[in-house]
C-alpha cells in the first residue's frame, strides 16, 4: 500500500470516527433540547466555527506544506510563535465583537453564550497547528490519533456536562475541553527527533506569503458552509434554524470525511511537485479522483431517497419539516467536497492565491442568493444558495485544475460509479423502510452498490491504488 494511500484511509478513518462522535453529540442535543433551543446551538457554533476559520487555516496549512518539503526545526518554531499571538489577536477581537453579532442575528442574549464558547478559539487554533505539524511530517498516524481522541473527548465532556445541570453552556465548554485534550494530545506525540535546524530568515517570508491567501481563501470556501444558517436565523423564525441544523449536520457527513483525504494530499503532492516528479504528481491526483468518485456516489444514492426517513430516525418526527432541505444540501456537500480537494490541489501547487480568488466569487454569489432566496423560499431557499454556490466553486477550481494537470480524471472509475449509484438509487426507491429496518436497508444497498462495482470492474482496478 503507497504511504500516500495508507496516510489517507488513516485520516478517513479517524475523520469517520470524528463524524460518528460528532452525530452522537448533536442528536443528543436535539432530542435533549428540541428544535428551537438546539437552533440556538447550531448558530453559536457556526459563528464560532467562522471565527475559528481564521485562526487554523493559515500558518496549520503552511506546516502541511513547508515541513513536507524540508523538516526544519526553525520553520516549527517560528511557525508556532506566530500562530500563538495571531490566535490570541483574533479571540480577543471575537470576544469585542460579540455584542454587535448578536445584535445582527436579533438575539442580544446571544452574546454570553458565544462569550462562554471563546476560549475554544486559542485551543483549537493550537491543537490545529499541532495536527498540522503531524501532517507536514507525514506523520499521519499520530494525526488520526489526534483527532480521535478530539472528537471523543468533545462529545464526552459536552454530554456530561449538559447531563449533569449545565445546560446548553455545558455543550460549549465540553467543546473547548476537547480541543484541550487534542491539543494535548498534538504535544505529546510529536517527535521532535524528525526535526532539522536551518536559520529562521529563509521562514517568515514564506509563511506570510503562503498563509495569508490560505486566510482568506478558507473564510471564503466556509462562508458557503455556514452562512447560510446565519441566514436562516435572522430572517425565519427560530424553531427553523433547528431545522435547518439537524439537516446540514447529516449532510455535512461527506466533507468531514473527505478532510482526511485533503489532509493526506497537501503534503505528499506538495513535496512530488517540489521534486518535479511528474508521474508521482499524475498518480497521486488520478488516485485522489478516484477515491472521489467511488465513495461519494452511494452518498447521493442512498441519502436523497431517505432523507425523510433518515431524519426521523435521527431527530424524531418533531423534525420532519427538515426533509425537503437535506436532499439540497446533499448535492450540495458532494459539490463542496470536491471544490476543497481541487483548493486543496492548488495549494500544493503554490497557487492558494488564486483559489482565494475563485473561492470569494461562490462566496459573494452565496450571500446574493441567500439574501434573495431566504426570505422568499426559507429553508429551501437557504439551501437552494448553498448549492449554487458550492456549484460555482467546484467548477471554477475544477477548470483550473484541470487545465494545470492534464489527464487526472480516470473516466472509466467516473462513469463506473454513476452507472453502480444510479442502480442503487433505484433499488433505494422501491425499497422504503423507517427505524431501524433503515440501517439495514442502508447497509445492504452499500453492499449492492460495492458488488455491481466489482462486477462491472472497479474494484479490480481500485486494488492498483494499494500498490
Amino acid at each position: 500500500m503507497s504511504s500516500f494511500t495508507r496516510g489517507a484511509f488513516q485520516l478517513m478513518a479517524a475523520q469517520t470516527v470524528f463524524m460518528l462522535s460528532g452525530y452522537a453529540l448533536n442528536v443528543f442535543l436535539a432530542r435533549h433540547f428540541g428544535p428551537e433551543l438546539y437552533g440556538v446551538y447550531g448558530v453559536v457554533m457556526a459563528v464560532l466555527v467562522w471565527a475559528e476559520i481564521f485562526v487554523i487555516n493559515g500558518i496549520p496549512t503552511a506546516m502541511q506544506k513547508f515541513l513536507a518539503e524540508s523538516p526544519s526545526a526553525a520553520l516549527f518554531r517560528l511557525g508556532r510563535r506566530m500562530q500563538f499571538g495571531y490566535t490570541l489577536v483574533i479571540l480577543l477581537l471575537f470576544a469585542a465583537l460579540t455584542p454587535a453579532i448578536s445584535a445582527w442575528l436579533h438575539e442580544p442574549d446571544f452574546k454570553k453564550f458565544l462569550w462562554i464558547a471563546a476560549p475554544d478559539i486559542l485551543l483549537y487554533g493550537l491543537y490545529w497547528f499541532y495536527l498540522g505539524a503531524h501532517n507536514g511530517l507525514h506523520r499521519f498516524d499520530s494525526q488520526a490519533l489526534i483527532v480521535i481522541f478530539y472528537g471523543l473527548s468533545k462529545v464526552a465532556s459536552s454530554i456530561g456536562l449538559v447531563l449533569a445541570g449545565v445546560g446548553i453552556a455545558g455543550a460549549f465548554i465540553g467543546n473547548f475541553l476537547g480541543s484541550a485534550v487534542g491539543l494535548a494530545i498534538g504535544l505529546w506525540r510529536l517527535n521532535r527527533a524528525s526535526l532539522v535546524e536551518t536559520t529562521v530568515s529563509e521562514h517568515y517570508s514564506r509563511l506570510t506569503k503562503f498563509a495569508a491567501p490560505i486566510i482568506l481563501y478558507s473564510l471564503s470556501l466556509n462562508a458557503v458552509f455556514y452562512l447560510d444558517l446565519l441566514f436562516v436565523k435572522r430572517f425565519l423564525p427560530p424553531v427553523v434554524a433547528g431545522y435547518y441544523t439537524a439537516a446540514a449536520t447529516i449532510a455535512r457527513v461527506p466533507y468531514f470525511i473527505f478532510l482526511g483525504l485533503g489532509f493526506s494530499i497537501l503534503p505528499v503532492l506538495s513535496r512530488a511537485l517540489a521534486q518535479q516528479n511528474v508521474a508521482e504528481t499524475r498518480r497521486l491526483l488520478r488516485q485522489t479522483m478516484r477515491l472521489l468518485f467511488v465513495l461519494l456516489a452511494p452518498v447521493l444514492a442512498l441519502v436523497i431517497p431517505n432523507a425523510g426517513s433518515i431524519i426521523a430516525f435521527l431527530y424524531t418526527d418533531a423534525y420532519q419539516p427538515a426533509t425537503p432541505i437535506l436532499p439540497l444540501l446533499i448535492i450540495s456537500i458532494v459539490l463542496y467536497t470536491f471544490w476543497m480537494v481541487f483548493s486543496t490541489i492548488m495549494s500544493a501547487a503554490s497557487k492558494p492565491d488564486r483559489a482565494f480568488q475563485l473561492s470569494l466569487v461562490a462566496a459573494v454569489a452565496d450571500v446574493i442568493l441567500c439574501w434573495i432566496l431566504v426570505p422568499r423560499w426559507e429553508g429551501r431557499g437557504a439551501a437552494l444558495a448553498t448549492l449554487g454556490a458550492s456549484a460555482c466553486g467546484m467548477l471554477m477550481t475544477g477548470t483550473y485544475v484541470l487545465r494545470r494537470f492534464e489527464f487526472i480524471i480516470p473516466w472509466r472509475s467516473l462513469w463506473r460509479a454513476i452507472i453502480a449509484g444510479a442502480a442503487a438509487w433505484a433499488v433505494s426507491m422501491w425499497w422504503t423502510t423507517a427505524g431501524v429496518m433503515l440501517l439495514v436497508e442502508l447497509i445492504v444497498l452499500f453492499g449492492f452498490y460495492l458488488v455491481l462495482l466489482y462486477i462491472l470492474g472497479e474494484l479490480k482496478d481500485i486494488r492498483k491504488i494499494f500498490v
